[in-house]
């Protein structure tokens, strides 16, 4: 398997896909507070891959270089594989909209037919950790919920919590108050 990319190639790639400044913003501000989830968990004893958590949450929207829609998530992932990096990685930025998307929810949103939920622990904290930011300002819980009901969307808004209990859990404390 290659090797992931360090922070600084993951910058270049930035640079190379033109990725704009404020999701540069959201992405560097999401991947500080997975970075420090992660090490806490692993602290505690949980197997996490540290470093996959961290760079998986740098390149997590790398693909609102060409789409600012859901599908952003698939191609980015597409993207990665195209430059031959790791599958792991590839899969934490594929699967990490909302709460995770099932291959119905897929199909019923027009996404390339293929189930979105995240699986390993790595894809749950990029994908979560994502859930907790509007740009690079981190918000609580409580705010994402909410404007996820008010969009109608309370399946996901279920799944979202689902993840925020799940990494709560095995934090220790709720995430919202982890720092």
């Amino acid at each position: 398997m290659p090797p992931l990319p360090t922070p600084d190639e993951c910058r270049r790639i930035f640079r190379e896909e033109g990725l704009h400044p404020l999701v540069v913003e959201h992405v560097e501000a999401v991947a500080a507070l997975a970075r420090r989830v992660a090490e806490a968990l692993r602290e505690k004893g949980r197997p996490v891959d540290v470093g996959l958590v961290h760079i998986g949450a740098l390149l997590h929207d790398i693909g609102r270089s060409q789409s600012q829609g859901l599908d952003h998530a698939a191609k980015g992932a597409q993207l990665l594989r195209d430059r031959g990096l790791p599958e792991p990685l590839c899969l934490c930025v594929e699967r990490h909209t909302g709460g995770g998307i099932d291959l119905a929810e897929a199909q019923a949103l027009g996404l390339p037919r293929k189930d979105y939920t995240p699986r390993t622990l790595e894809e749950k904290l990029v994908c979560h950790i994502d859930n907790l930011f509007d740009g690079s300002k981190r918000q609580p819980l409580a705010q994402e919920l909410a404007y996820l009901r008010s969009q109608r969307l309370e399946g996901a808004a279920l799944k979202v919590k689902r993840l925020h209990d799940e990494i709560s859990a095995l934090l220790g404390t709720d995430l919202d108050r982890f720092t």
